[in-house]
């Protein structure tokens, strides 16, 4: 500034500290001016962006800072001319995580910058009132029962019947009514979209399928039943890759019968490990259960009769061998950033691995 300011120029000469250091003519105040400044240019371009692409959509995630405060990040995907782009915008402190407390946040900062009233609108609606109900509820559960499984004494058994409880628990969902009022508290609305009707031809007249649903047996079978309907597919899914151990921790109320069968699945799946003799060999555990008590104190004499049962041996270490989740790998990442920064982005894979094994 100084070369185009004689002024200036004249006063630097004269007052500048000669001594050591760097002189600077940044107060914090003015320094956080121009921050500030830059960040407002940058949001308003942004913005422009959003407005000229007409479409886009949001996504908020939260994540306590190192103050313990949460902070909601609100990040915005668009198309441009040249292909779509996600923005992150602001940070937001957030006291809650309730699908309308998020909502309320989301909506002050899209009316706040002025971006457009269509989505204020589409969240005004019943249909988005209903949804944030159900995933609020939904997400709450998940969120609970997954911070039980990140319990490293977590057993294998006991995480099932989390799994088959959470899966109980959505089953139960299918109440729509009860999601209906509350959405229609939250949104402020009471009529759902109704879908404009187009003119049906003489010659369709024949080819209609069935009879019309209303507005609200439509959206509760095309879309809310649905999300529910997906939600127990993918937890069967994830419930069913321990089915074949189940039986393990039932011995003593299951039947011959059904241990039989059990054992007969099992050995199929792992034939390779077990003999054909185990569905015999596990009626005969199972009696030797029912008829004594064994605790962590017999510990030693149940290994002296694995000698008598070899195949229930080889499945009890295989069941205990299974993951219940991946928390442990997700807990290595946080040692991952802690050796391997910003300062020693160049080491090598050896050294890492080293370092990681010391430290982990």
């Amino acid at each position: 500034m100084a070369e185009y300011d004689t002024f200036l120029a004249e006063h630097i000469q004269k007052r500048v500290n000669k001594g050591r250091g760097h002189v600077s003519y940044f107060s914090s105040t003015v320094c956080e001016e121009f921050i500030d400044i830059l960040a407002k240019k940058v949001l308003n371009f942004i913005i422009s962006e959003i407005k000229q692409a007409k479409y886009y959509s949001v996504s908020v995630d939260s994540t306590p800072d190192i103050t313990n405060v949460d902070q909601l990040t609100i990040v915005i995907r668009y198309v441009l001319p040249d292909g779509p782009v996600e923005r992150f915008v602001q940070f937001v402190p957030i006291r809650g995580h309730t699908g309308s407390q998020l909502a309320q946040n989301l909506l002050d900062f899209i009316e706040d910058k002025g971006i457009t009233k269509g989505f204020i609108l589409s969240m005004e609606k019943l249909e988005t009132g209903i949804l944030l109900e159900l995933w609020s509820c939904v997400l709450e559960r998940f969120h609970k029962t997954s911070q039980a499984l990140q319990d490293s004494k977590m057993t294998l058994n006991t995480a099932t019947n989390l799994l088959q409880g959470l899966e109980t628990f959505v089953q139960t969902l299918r109440q729509f009514k009860e999601f209906e009022e509350k959405g229609k508290v939250l949104s402020g609305c009471s009529i759902l979209h109704r879908k404009k009707k187009r003119k049906v031809r003489l010659e369709e007249q024949s080819r209609s399928e069935g009879t019309s649903l209303d507005s609200s047996s439509r959206f509760k079978v095309e879309s809310y039943l649905l999300i529910i309907d997906q939600i127990l597919l993918s937890m069967k899914t994830r419930i069913a890759a321990y089915d074949h151990f189940s039986f393990v921790a039932r011995f003593k109320t299951m039947t011959n019968s059904e241990i039989q069968e059990s054992a007969k699945t099992l050995l199929h799946h792992y034939s390779n490990d077990l003999e054909e003799s185990l569905p015999e060999e596990m009626i005969h555990f199972s009696a030797l259960l029912k008829q004594h008590n064994f605790n962590r104190e017999c510990s030693i004499e149940i290994q002296n009769l694995m000698s008598a049962f070899p195949n229930v041996s080889v499945v009890l270490r295989i069941y205990l061998c299974l993951m219940i989740s991946n928390c442990s790998g997700e807990r290595s990442f946080s040692v991952l950033k802690r050796v391997k920064n910003h300062l020693r982005s160049s080491m090598s894979q050896q050294r890492l691995n080293s370092l990681a094994l010391l430290c982990i």
